[in-house]
């Protein structure tokens, strides 16, 4: 779910950026008071959720109170993002891991279900590089059009999955969070896909490819490097 903190600020949970941790330390830390909405709503199904949810992904809502809207809508929001091509990697590793799940599903009225990755299901394929080779055919710049969702001029922080510790670490200051700042830096990874992305194992030219895709991601975020810059 969306999380909001005791202190009224709301964290927004990107797929594959680490959210699950943040969402255990801040438990962990007793700085949670509530989870609501759909566990990877941005801030337009958030403040829709009653008309796109059924009624147990917008009830947890109301548990905040019955004007939610107002305290949600100006409260301080943070978030992660992700190296895209790395992102497109983990998200590949964990759906071959648990056998492609199927978060958006199709329901009796034809409708799908809300899921930020909905439109990656239908890409399924055993083959990292050919998995890969299909977003770029058909779902270009999926990850970019993807945090820009997330990332709104609503939002206060934007952290990087990458530097995950230290930047929750600095939220939390910024928000004058009382905590322990070593139990934060202690506490073990969770979700994590084990893989070497300097060893990129599909070709340069698919890796260019997707750079160029998604360039916008590499530029907003401080992403852009060789990759990007060969790629044009």
């Amino acid at each position: 779910m969306a999380l909001l903190l005791r202190s009224g600020a709301v964290f927004l949970h990107v797929p594959k950026t680490g959210g699950t941790w943040v969402t255990e330390v801040l438990r962990e830390l007793g700085l949670l008071r509530c989870r609501f909405s759909h566990k990877h709503a941005d801030m337009h199904h958030v403040l829709e959720s009653p008309r796109l949810y059924r009624y147990q992904h917008w009830k947890r809502c109301l548990s905040i109170g019955p004007s939610w809207h107002s305290p949600i809508r100006n409260a301080f929001k943070f978030c992660f993002v992700r190296h895209p091509l790395d992102w497109y990697e983990s998200w590949w590793r964990y759906m071959s891991m648990n056998g492609w799940p199927n978060f958006a599903p199709v329901h009796r009225n034809g409708r799908r279900e809300w899921h930020p990755t909905a439109e990656l299901e239908d890409l399924r394929n055993d083959s990292l590089p050919d998995f890969l080779w299909n977003i770029a055919d058909q779902k270009p710049g999926f990850a970019s059009r993807m945090f820009a969702s997330y990332v709104t001029p609503q939002i206060g922080f934007v952290g990087k999955q990458e530097r995950l510790v230290d930047d929750l670490i600095s939220v939390l200051k910024y928000l004058n969070e009382s905590f322990d700042e070593q139990r934060i830096r202690e506490f073990a990874p969770i979700n994590k896909s084990r893989f070497d992305n300097s060893k990129r194992t599909w070709s340069v030219e698919l890796e260019q490819k997707l750079a160029h895709q998604d360039r916008e991601s590499f530029r907003r975020f401080g992403y852009a490097d060789s990759i990007l810059d060969q790629a044009g």
